[in-house]
């Protein structure tokens, strides 16, 4: 599984604005329905509001992973913001990255679901690839990163997840 064949440029935000990974993983949940990715938009929306963890997944110190198993798209779809100032943790100012990556899947895709946390856990433990990321200015900057983590990443490593108390994946109720 490649990232390249999961992330499109047109579901890259950069620069993203927002001051919490609420308001983030809200901003890439629009560019996911306004580019189509999304079959139910108000069922995302309701999945988002009501079904948000009490701790979040930090991948590295960089990178929030918000990530949800929902009906309310058909496949799995992913979304990226890089953003030029830090955003904060909600329930915790004092955790803060500049990077989202929001994942969405259906619940028949789980070892998709999964596999695509650990991928981009995986690319983001790599500190070459988060400081790029950081960097880039454009989506094709971030796809051109994205192409090269995965080419460059041949030995397999323990993803840098860090979480407590939330269930593997956030299921829509």
């Amino acid at each position: 599984m490649k990232l390249r064949d999961v992330l499109k440029p047109e579901h890259i935000v950069v620069p993203l604005t927002a001051a919490t990974v609420k308001e983030a993983t809200e901003r890439l949940a629009e560019q996911l329905i306004a580019t189509g990715a999304v079959a139910d938009p108000q069922r995302l929306n309701a999945v988002i509001r009501h079904t948000w963890p009490e701790d979040m997944v930090s991948v590295g110190e960089h990178a929030f992973l918000p990530h949800f198993r929902t009906e309310s798209v058909r496949s799995l779809a992913a979304a990226v913001g890089i953003s030029p100032a830090p955003i904060r943790w909600e329930k915790d100012p004092n955790r803060t990255a500049r990077i989202v990556i929001f994942i969405v899947a259906p619940l028949r895709e789980a070892a998709l679901y999964l596999q695509v946390v650990a991928a981009f856990a995986r690319s983001l433990s790599d500190p070459e690839t988060a400081l790029a990321l950081l960097a880039a200015k454009s989506a094709e900057h971030v796809m051109g990163r994205v192409g090269r983590a995965h080419r460059d990443d041949h030995a397999p490593r323990a993803p840098a997840i860090s979480h407590s108390g939330l269930p593997a994946a956030c299921q829509e109720r």
